[in-house]
């Protein structure tokens, strides 16, 4: 699937049910969207929209990669949101940065395994219903960054520590 001229795009999962349910249990990858940016901020640049079905983790994931375009300087993040096609509400929302494959290239990686955010399919089952049909929309935008000072100095810091529970 191509998606042009846009920043966002939509990708329907068809039955992932069934493919969290399969008997295989093979750790599978979903097909690549491809997304082409027609913004002045992203002109020319080739972004893949892709994710995996963990079965050792029993987790799904999703995330985007560059492929090409724009100068170095310029980095992206990916908004990704999981809809419930039935109420058409957002359960779940999360951004993570853009994985630039020519700046960030390293031998032998499987960037799709480099993730961030996996949802257990026990979440998905909840908020999905059925999981026959249901959408996720990622929006790509410029990455904000963060400032010298940082966020942190806005916040009051708590620290804490796990105890051992037997």
């Amino acid at each position: 699937m191509v998606g042009e001229n846009t920043t966002e795009v939509c990708v329907w999962h068809v039955d992932l049910k069934s493919t969290i349910e399969a008997p295989s249990r093979i750790n599978l990858k979903w097909n690549p969207t491809l997304l082409v940016l027609d913004t002045t901020w992203g002109r020319d640049c080739l972004f893949v929209i892709t994710g995996y079905v963990n079965f050792t983790r029993k987790c799904v994931s999703w995330m985007c990669l560059q492929i090409f375009g724009t100068e170095s300087d310029s980095n992206y993040e990916a908004e990704f949101t999981l809809l419930n096609a039935v109420t058409k509400t957002s359960p779940l929302k999360w951004t993570i940065p853009v994985v630039d494959i020519q700046t960030d290239a390293r031998d032998q990686i499987d960037f799709q395994q480099m993730s961030p955010v996996e949802i257990p399919f026990c979440f998905l089952k909840q908020v999905c219903g059925n999981m026959r049909n249901f959408p996720i929309t990622v929006k790509i935008q410029p990455s904000l960054g963060v400032e010298k000072e940082g966020p942190l100095r806005k916040y009051i810091a708590v620290r804490t520590h796990t105890s051992e529970i037997y």
